[in-house]
């Protein structure tokens, strides 16, 4: 079977290196629009499924030598004050390139500064040349094209949930405190939040959410902006000095009306492409390693015309829970007075 793969994200990677290392009998091709891997983002948070799917993508002991261990997820107010402490198993902070360089797999495999291109007939090209494969995986993003040809109405909205998000090399003395943690301090008026995820070594990526309804926009003054809305957050003193504003991003989450499947003919879609998922829920780039593991499972389990169909038998149930308790922890996050009125054993904490 010969399968082309648009994208060269995490999806679409992890994807190609399992047919590359273990199909004989099937061929991949990335085409990726960029000349060379994204550098958007910092990091990612391993979560135990992806930790699982990732370890049969590139093999136990490679994980191992590259992951570092998060133990605790600490939740504290914006005071300081511990609000809430969890014991984390097989959770892992890990750089964004990091993770790709390991997903790479034959640099011959990815036709760089190309993209395949659908028609509203399903036709696929490429540079405007006919492209005859068995299978295409639409593996390209949150605001995939493939997505769009394939089901127009459902396309990404912006959310009013905002993200910046930086990197940080702490000092010995504070980054003792925080390591193997994801460290969350929250506003109590809701809206606004300040988090670190621990990288070794002292680094650490920091991230700050709002509400844009209420807070607006930091059009582009990102330092001022930080300091603006966290100023009454002073445990965060001792962070200030060492946050970096010179390489920041600005990350809008993005919803879809959930998909009712994820293909159309041979088309498949993987990823953000199929799913987009709040960081609320940091099951993003854990559910893409998922996805490649069990498409890559079809194509050698199923029929041809069975695959996408069943992809999304198994598949669809899991994101449907995911979504339904992203949107539980993101109303927890907008309005945190409701929250306080829940009975105990429905509060649920926020692993971002």
């Amino acid at each position: 079977m010969e399968i082309f793969i648009n994208g060269a994200g995490v999806a679409g990677l992890a994807l190609n290196k399992l047919i590359q290392k273990n199909s004989a009998t099937h061929r991949a091709m990335i085409f990726e629009k960029n000349s060379q891997l994204s550098t958007n983002g910092f990091g990612f948070v391993l979560m135990p499924n992806g930790y699982s799917a990732l370890k049969k993508i590139v093999g136990a002991d490679i994980v191992r030598e590259n992951l570092h261990p998060l133990k605790y997820y600490m939740n504290y107010n914006f005071e300081g004050k511990l609000q809430s402490k969890n014991t984390l198993t097989n959770c892992y902070g890990i750089y964004r390139n990091q993770l790709l360089n390991m997903l790479m797999e034959k640099e011959a495999s990815i036709k760089w500064n190309s993209s395949l291109e659908i028609s509203e007939q399903h036709e696929v090209t490429c540079n405007g040349q006919a492209i005859n494969a068995d299978l295409v995986i639409g593996a390209d993003g949150i605001n995939s094209p493939t997505r769009r040809k394939l089901f127009p109405n459902h396309q990404a909205k912006n959310d009013r949930c905002h993200e910046l998000v930086g990197f940080a090399k702490l000092p010995k003395f504070i980054a003792a405190q925080y390591d193997h943690q994801l460290t969350k301090f929250t506003h109590q008026q809701g809206g606004l939040s300040f988090g670190l995820m621990s990288l070794g070594d002292q680094n650490f990526i920091w991230y700050m959410q709002w509400d844009q309804q209420k807070y607006g926009e930091p059009a582009d003054q990102f330092a001022s902006f930080f300091d603006d809305l966290t100023k009454d957050f002073r445990i965060l003193d001792q962070f200030r000095l060492h946050l970096k504003f010179d390489h920041v991003h600005h990350c809008i989450n993005k919803t879809i009306t959930p998909l009712e499947q994820y293909h159309a003919e041979h088309i498949l879609l993987m990823g953000d492409a199929a799913h987009p998922l709040p960081t609320f829920s940091s099951q993003g780039m854990n559910t893409a390693l998922e996805d490649a593991v069990l498409v890559h499972e079809l194509i050698h389990a199923v029929p041809k015309a069975k695959i996408g169909q069943r992809f999304y038998e198994i598949q669809g149930i899991k994101i449907k829970k995911i979504l339904s308790e992203s949107a539980t922890l993101r109303s927890n996050f907008l309005y945190p007075a409701e929250r306080m009125l829940m009975p105990l054993a429905h509060k649920k904490a926020s692993y971002v």
